[in-house]
């Protein structure tokens, strides 16, 4: 059996989950990162994506994140977020209007650039992830 390790997902209004897991998949803001118990100490942005967790009973908590960080110290994983919603959270007409704000958002400079691709790639992850809940 797998060993677990403790795993914080908060956000700025709520605790969202404090659990023990075997496995955590964390999106970087360059990839995936695969993280289990005695993971080197690691400190990562996160970038807008799937959060996938297998609990200790094996079953798997699946979690849309909208960027922020990521620390893993003590086999204790600790995610910061500005967002994290499970898949039956995630309003289809939102992500839509969210795609189209970013398709005409004008970008004259880097920041701006930034914000609407960090946009798009928010609403295809946010779009995939009810997708595979069948939403």
């Amino acid at each position: 059996m797998a060993q677990s390790f403790q795993c914080s997902l908060v956000t700025p209004e709520a605790s969202v989950l404090d659990a023990a897991v075997t496995y955590a998949e964390v999106p970087a803001h360059d990839g995936l990162v695969g993280i289990m118990y005695q993971h080197a100490p690691l400190l990562v942005k996160l970038g807008p994506g799937r959060l996938r967790l297998v609990m200790e009973d094996n079953s798997e908590v699946v979690y849309f994140i909208d960027g922020g960080f990521a620390q893993m110290s003590d086999n204790h994983l600790t995610l910061l977020s500005e967002r994290a919603l499970l898949p039956d959270e995630i309003d289809r007409a939102e992500v839509e209007t969210l795609r189209e704000q970013a398709a005409g958002m004008g970008h004259t400079d880097d920041q701006q650039f930034a914000r609407r691709q960090h946009d798009l790639a928010a609403a295809q992850q946010m779009a995939k992830i009810a997708g595979e809940a069948g939403r």
